[in-house]
């Protein structure tokens, strides 16, 4: 979405809301409106959304501020990022707050240094891009000022990574956004990504599956199943996963699936096998599906023990983010 000359991205729709700005929605509202009231909240949460924009004046001023919720006042620092280069010390985090908070962003004081590192290391983003990262949080946007212009085509990779999942593939808890394992798997397969996680909401509804298979605007996938619908029955979970997977990867033959299940988590670690169950239905499905497109990854293999899992013993830690990413590059690599 083009917005007062900058690209917000990842953006499906604003939605204005009085005295505060415009919320940004990454799934449209009224496929939202058909999600559980979570779903609906974490749809307005800014995991992979940017503002991106080329600057040519002596900085841009961009007024935003955070919702109430405790993911809100857990992660309300923005990243400054040139291309695929962080910004330097003095520029590269911004503090959003509740009141309506100005930004400033300057553009980067050493460009030919920046485009040689852009050019030596054969990065993706162009560094005469500017990309304003947003946190896993409920960010208001009003207003953007400066002289800028959107970015151009060749600023950006061509390939486009779009994940789905729980607050694992969201982002949630224990890495900056520009270092999760989603963006860190799309660095490796030299791919922009569209994050569509939802945390604690990926409930496998069917208005989300309708709303992705609608996409053509993506070159792969990974679908995250499981962990935040441990309490449906094994049939409910069957059906949810057989419609997901064949509307999306049926609608798109010639894009490849990676059709993910529950990665190592409090279950295996307390031995419930529900976990486990999980896991046998996602490759059944898969199994009789028989999409030529869609490769079936264990969850457990990707996450394999409690040494990758923070406190919660749900979410990855940094050695889990290192691990998921090595090990499903590697997988993606192989098709």
């Amino acid at each position: 979405m083009i917005w007062k000359s900058a690209e917000l991205y990842n953006v499906a729709e604003l939605v204005e809301e009085e005295g505060r700005g415009y919320a940004m929605l990454r799934y449209p509202k009224a496929v939202a409106d058909g999600m559980s009231v979570q779903g609906q909240a974490m749809n307005q949460c800014g995991s992979g959304t940017e503002i991106r924009f080329r600057i040519r004046s002596d900085s841009v001023r961009i007024r935003l501020s955070t919702g109430e919720s405790a993911q809100t006042r857990a992660c309300a620092s923005a990243e400054v990022f040139y291309g695929d280069i962080a910004a330097g010390w003095t520029d590269c985090t911004k503090q959003i707050f509740e009141t309506p908070t100005d930004i400033m962003i300057p553009p980067p004081e050493n460009m030919e240094a920046l485009e040689r590192i852009h050019a030596e290391h054969k990065m993706l983003f162009s560094p005469r891009l500017v990309r304003v990262i947003l946190p896993g949080a409920k960010i208001n946007i009003y207003e953007i000022e400066g002289d800028i212009e959107p970015p151009d085509p060749q600023d950006v990779p061509a390939k486009r990574f779009l994940a789905y999942g729980s607050s694992i593939t969201f982002g949630s808890l224990c890495v900056p956004q520009a270092y999760t394992w989603v963006n860190r798997v799309a660095q490796n397969m030299g791919a922009d990504l569209i994050n569509m996680g939802l945390a604690g909401s990926a409930r496998l509804e069917k208005c989300a599956a309708d709303y992705i298979a609608s996409r053509d605007d993506f070159d792969f996938a990974t679908l995250e199943m499981g962990i935040n619908v441990m309490d449906l029955s094994d049939e409910e979970f069957e059906r949810r996963v057989r419609y997901f997977i064949s509307a999306i990867a049926g609608a798109h033959p010639d894009k490849i699936f990676f059709c993910m299940d529950v990665f190592f988590c409090y279950s295996d670690i307390l031995g419930d096998k529900k976990a486990a169950a999980y896991r046998q239905i996602v490759r059944k499905v898969i199994g009789e599906l028989k999409l030529p497109n869609t490769v079936y990854l264990d969850g457990s293999a990707l996450l394999t023990s409690s040494r990758g899992v923070c406190g919660d013993l749900t979410h990855p830690s940094i050695y889990g983010v290192e691990e998921i990413t090595a090990n499903l590059t590697a997988a993606m690599m192989q098709r």
